[in-house]
């Protein structure tokens, strides 16, 4: 089995109810997903979260902007949990590398969640991201952001070889060209502090009373290079990629050498 099919058969579950308590506790205030919609002046109308659990954060940008929201989850027992408490949020059954919509959304959520999906399946789901994001919306990613690679033991699970996998997930959207990265944010784990003068084993995002996916990630840090990543990044439409100029258009002509060096500007 892969590590998806892992969390979606039951690991899902069983995160979900080790970590049903916290999920009461959500605080938006200290949420850092919805701090950088409000820092950025985002209004979303139409948002995506991946691995939204119960849906407890979608629902409160969707009360919060009168936006309609969509809770992709693989766990049964939180989409269940998440129908009852938010019944204005329309919850779906699906994973990140397989996700059954087909709208767009002007924002998507992915708060904790690449770092478990199966690296055979990784490039899938942001293809799947990226199908699903809007020209123009814009993508929150939360996840570690070490100075190497890292591979650490999921030790929730000793039936199954599963690891969770650090890296940098804004990566391979920025290197599509297609997008252009808004703000950073990381924090120090011990502080539990946002800043980024920290040092390298000591820099992650302070998550630990905020009710998402983190709770275990904290649990799973046996490892010293945790750094945590919060980008939003936007997704640029076709107007604002540069198309090569052409030569002997009049309209356009030869390209100014002293422009070459520029890059694209923002819509």
């Amino acid at each position: 089995m892969t590590q998806d099919e892992i969390f979606a058969a039951f690991e899902g579950d069983r995160w979900f109810d080790r970590n049903h308590a916290a999920l009461q506790q959500y605080a938006p205030d200290t949420d850092i997903p919805l701090q950088l919609i409000d820092l950025y002046h985002l209004c979303p109308q139409h948002v995506l979260e991946i691995g939204a659990a119960n849906g407890f954060r979608v629902a409160t940008i969707a009360t919060h902007y009168g936006a309609s929201g969509v809770a992709v989850e693989p766990s049964a027992d939180a989409r269940r949990d998440g129908a009852t408490r938010f019944p204005h949020i329309q919850f779906v059954q699906g994973e990140a590398h397989a996700i059954p919509l087909h709208e767009s959304f002007d924002l998507i959520i992915v708060n904790f969640v690449l770092h478990w999906v199966d690296r055979t399946r990784l490039l899938q789901s942001v293809a799947e991201i990226d199908r699903l994001l809007a020209d123009e919306g814009f993508l929150i990613l939360g996840d570690f952001l070490p100075t190497n690679q890292t591979k650490v033991p999921y030790h929730h699970l000793t039936e199954h070889i599963v690891s969770t996998y650090k890296q940098n997930y804004a990566a391979p959207f920025l290197a599509s060209g297609l997008y252009h990265a808004v703000g950073l944010l990381t924090g120090d784990h011990s502080a539990k502090v946002l800043h980024g003068d920290v040092e390298e084993h000591e820099r992650v995002l302070e998550r630990t009373e905020v009710p998402d996916r983190d709770p275990d990630v904290v649990a799973d840090a046996d490892q010293p290079t945790h750094r945590v990543d919060r980008e939003p990044h936007r997704r640029l439409g076709p107007a604002a990629l540069e198309e090569p100029p052409v030569a002997g258009d009049p309209g356009r002509g030869e390209q100014d050498p002293r422009d070459r060096d520029h890059p694209p500007r923002d819509p």
